[in-house]
């Protein structure tokens, strides 16, 4: 970060001021004590924006009261601002008529360099400017120095944060479209341009690629439901962002996969059972693409010979219906069945045709 901040950091002679964050006044690298009153603070600030010199009266009417003899504070912080700024060869606050106007030439001022870019136009710049300016952003244009029961200058402090953030925005999309795409800081601009434009479709498009492209499918899909809350407070067009999020997650369906495993259906289990231990062992390897061994093929025959030899009783729907049916023992078949009743039949028939004795005489 100490990398890209223009000349504030460069340079260890001469005078820098920082407007973004708490104000700081550096000189030849060493942080200037200022004095704690907040009205001299922004006094400074005011002029060191203005484009040109500014009325007693308006400075006045901007940061005091009348009965509370403004004329005569304004003087106090002046004196007090010369005694920092002006330097042993040069004056930096001059006071032409009833006007006072702060010369800064040659003097480092962040918020000055961020206005002057912009006024050039932020997509003319490279990358190099932009992540010089973006580092220039280390908190909000003077945090902290709202002043109580002054709504001028408040009105004034809403309306520059407002126009620093708006640039700080742009400056961040231009970024993340000129920086490489594995960046390691890419994610840092993002998050940062999202919070400063939290509304702006684009910001919440290009985090949700950058968490895509990153295997972050279930921090997408958090941030989607979040974006589409807020979206939808303020009766806004949710959409075109969750029709992108579609598109860019059609794109990298091997990332979903191996984010979700959940989504994808476990593979169906069989629910055969093999009537027989001997034919189930006899079953391995089919499939397989392999020939069964000699030992399988012989269990295999051992298990058919088996099933031939002792067939399993037959069940009928009449002998689960009736259990209390006789059954012959031999047979299996119930005595009441027409298959008995045949049976009974032919035993009868070859017992008359039978001699007596049981067994026939040789004439």
């Amino acid at each position: 970060m100490e990398s890209a901040r223009s000349s504030l950091d460069g340079a260890t002679a001469g005078l820098s001021v920082r407007l973004l964050g708490p104000l700081t006044v550096i000189r030849d690298g060493a942080t200037v004590q200022l004095p704690a009153s907040r009205k001299l603070r922004a006094l400074f600030a005011y002029l060191a924006l203005a484009p040109h010199a500014v009325g007693r009266s308006r400075l006045c009417e901007l940061l005091w009261d009348v009965p509370n003899d403004p004329r005569g504070e304004l003087r106090w912080c002046l004196s007090k601002l010369r005694g920092i700024l002006d330097e042993p060869d040069r004056r930096r606050i001059e006071t032409p008529g009833d006007t006072i106007e702060l010369d800064l030439k040659g003097v480092s001022v962040d918020a000055v360099d961020i206005a002057s870019a912009a006024a050039g136009g932020i997509e003319t710049l490279d990358l190099q400017r932009l992540q010089a300016l973006s580092g220039l952003f280390v908190g909000d244009f003077l945090d902290g120095l709202e002043i109580d029961r002054n709504p001028h200058f408040n009105g004034w402090l809403i309306a520059q944060r407002r126009r620093f953030r708006s640039w700080h925005a742009a400056i961040l999309e231009h970024l993340v479209n000129k920086l490489p795409a594995d960046a390691d800081e890419m994610s840092a601009h993002l998050e940062k341009w999202v919070e400063l434009a939290p509304f702006d479709g684009r910001a919440h498009v290009a985090l949700l690629a950058r968490l895509a492209q990153r295997g972050q499918i279930a921090a997408c899909e958090e941030h989607l439901a979040s974006a589409a809350k807020l979206f939808a407070s303020e009766d806004l067009d949710f959409g075109p962002v969750r029709e992108a999020w579609r598109t860019i997650r059609s794109e990298r369906p091997a990332a979903t996969l191996r984010a979700r495993p959940a989504l994808v259906p476990a593979a169906p289990q069989a629910s055969i059972v093999l009537p027989d231990p001997g034919v189930a062992a006899s079953c391995k390897g089919r499939g397989s693409g392999r020939r069964p061994t000699r030992r399988e093929r012989g269990r295999r025959e051992r298990g058919r010979r088996k099933g031939r030899r002792q067939p399993p009783p037959r069940q009928t729907a009449l002998s689960r219906v009736r259990p209390s049916s006789p059954v012959w023992p031999s047979s299996g078949i119930s005595s009441s069945s027409p298959a008995a009743r045949s049976l009974r039949c032919r035993k009868k028939t070859s017992r008359q045709k039978m001699p007596a004795g049981g067994s026939t005489s040789i004439m």
